[in-house]
């Protein structure tokens, strides 16, 4: 998520990575809770809002300019 960022060679690709792992997280949720394991979806969650948090940023806040 972060290669393509720093080196600036397709830096669209950081929030479509990012859509991908926060959709992995969603799923990663509701698998946790069909299984009765709610108590451990703490690092899904954390994990959802820092992909949510590179979504925002990089599509709306900060687009970061192709080379």
């Amino acid at each position: 998520m972060v290669l393509p960022s720093l080196l600036r060679i397709k830096p669209q690709l950081t929030p479509v990575a990012a859509v991908g792992a926060l959709a992995l997280m969603i799923c990663a949720i509701i698998f946790h809770v069909s299984r009765g394991e709610a108590a451990v979806i703490g690092a899904n969650i954390v994990a959802a809002a820092m992909a949510g948090f590179i979504i925002w940023g990089r599509f709306k806040k900060a687009p970061i300019p192709s080379k």
